[in-house]
């Protein structure tokens, strides 16, 4: 679970601090382990310091088997950089990412150029640095995810990860672009519509229409249709504050959350408890 996920830069830029493969463990065990644990992150996996520091043991002894094969090899700057940032946010968690391009620094990388064939081997794949390999399309193929996947025709079936916040992936027979979502009022484009709407299919047209949300005391047939989020009883409420109920829907209202222990809303633990000590960053 420790090894699970990864922070995100933009376009890989290879001028972040170095963490050599030698100095890895106990650097990232200062920079992990030991703040998960004074943060106070409670229980599991990521609090439980002996724990962490097996998992972090055994990820750098990945990290050396694959620097050892040959084809691949460790690029001290990506943890470095890792490293760097979790300093700086101290008890805070991951940095907030918007909607542009994402390449990975990958600690073990390969050397196959864009559009070679590649393989992921255990954590790791072949490609160069700042590509990914990608299976989503098909067989496993290097890409680099600063090209916006929603303008190349051969992705057109890929999805729209990379559109813009606003925007949606479409395709036509000219291929796929990114297009503004639609607002109330518009038909739906690929079941999608702005934030402030909802698709709705109606069986009778076989049309889909963007409905603008409601606004507290509207009916609703689920959260999704409330301006609020929040459709409790078959109307649009204000979704449960700080120590309120928050049993059965288990919302809350920002930034609270529901506690699996009291089922009440309750202030949530330190953003670095939801960070993954990744395998890179990107």
């Amino acid at each position: 679970m420790v090894c699970a996920a990864m922070a995100a830069v933009s376009c890989y830029e290879p001028e972040h601090p170095t963490l050599p493969l030698a100095q890895a463990e106990v650097t990232l065990v200062r920079a992990f382990c030991d703040r998960v644990v004074d943060c106070g992150c409670g229980e599991g996996i990521d609090s439980d310091h002996d724990a962490c520091v097996e998992e972090v043991g055994a990820l750098v002894d990945a990290l050396q088997m694959a620097d050892q094969g040959g084809a691949l090899r460790y690029d001290p700057s990506c943890y470095g950089e890792y490293v760097a940032a979790l300093d700086e946010r101290g008890c805070g968690g991951a940095r907030e990412h918007d909607h542009d391009c994402k390449s990975p620094c990958k600690p073990v990388h390969g050397e196959q150029p864009e559009g070679a064939s590649c393989t992921r081997q255990d954590r790791f794949d072949d490609c160069a640095q700042g590509l990914v390999c990608d299976y989503d399309c098909g067989s496993g193929e290097c890409l680099d995810r600063c090209i916006d996947p929603c303008s190349d025709a051969s992705l057109a079936n890929c999805g729209d990860e990379h559109c813009a916040a606003t925007e949606v992936c479409t395709y036509d027979d000219a291929g796929s672009r990114c297009v503004t979502r639609p607002s109330a009022g518009m038909p739906c484009v690929q079941g999608e519509c702005a934030a402030d709407s909802q698709c709705v299919f109606d069986p009778n047209t076989g049309e889909s229409t963007c409905v603008a949300r409601g606004e507290l005391g509207t009916a609703c047939t689920g959260h999704r249709f409330c301006a609020s989020g929040y459709c409790p009883a078959g109307f649009c409420e204000t979704k449960p504050g700080l120590h309120d109920d928050c049993a059965g829907a288990r919302v809350c209202e920002a930034p609270y959350v529901c506690s699996g222990e009291t089922d009440t809303c309750e202030t949530a633990p330190p953003a670095i408890c939801e960070e993954y000590l990744g395998q890179g960053v990107g």
